[in-house]
């Protein structure tokens, strides 16, 4: 992981804004990105400054099936209560940078402060927010997976309608945005 930390906290123009919304429908600022699979879709040219992360994508080819990133919340910023769209995944978020004070991740009524090297694996079907009130960049890779519970059958279903489910979501996020 000392690889992905390290270029990610050189890769700025690489970052872009995760297209994101709140339960109320508003866009979230502050939270930026690098995909290296989004929507079931690897994306070869950011896996290939990330060669580690691509073997172990490769390895395991569960993990990351619908989103793999690093994640960069910026000073101040506020991702505010939403839900993830279903509840055929679980998401891993691994904190790689964590600013001393208060950054966290709230899940249904459970807080944690982030602690550098200590995982949070939950159902982002669940409402949740996140927010970091520091002078500096909170940055994490995480990585969402099929539901250890689904068999294969049900991970291919759900692989091939998952374009479908990625166009829904980006017309919704269009539509929120005029």
């Amino acid at each position: 992981m000392q690889e992905t930390l390290a270029c990610s906290r050189t890769e700025d123009d690489h970052f872009d804004p995760y297209p994101h919304l709140t339960i109320t429908g508003a866009q979230a600022d502050g939270w930026d990105v690098i995909f290296h699979c989004r929507s079931g879709t690897l994306i070869p040219e950011n896996l290939d400054r990330f060669p580690t992360l691509a073997t172990m994508l490769q390895r395991f080819p569960r993990a990351g099936t619908f989103e793999c990133l690093i994640s960069r919340l910026s000073p101040g910023a506020h991702l505010l209560p939403h839900c993830g769209t279903n509840n055929v995944v679980l998401t891993v978020q691994l904190p790689l940078v964590v600013p001393d004070g208060d950054t966290a991740l709230r899940v249904i009524d459970d807080t944690r402060r982030w602690e550098p090297g200590r995982t949070a694996v939950f159902d982002d079907s669940f409402e949740h927010e996140a927010w970091n009130r520091t002078d500096e960049d909170r940055l994490l890779l995480l990585v969402s997976f099929f539901h250890p519970d689904l068999t294969d059958v049900e991970c291919n279903i759900i692989r091939d309608i998952m374009p479908v489910m990625a166009l829904a979501y980006e017309e919704l996020i269009a539509n929120a945005a005029t």
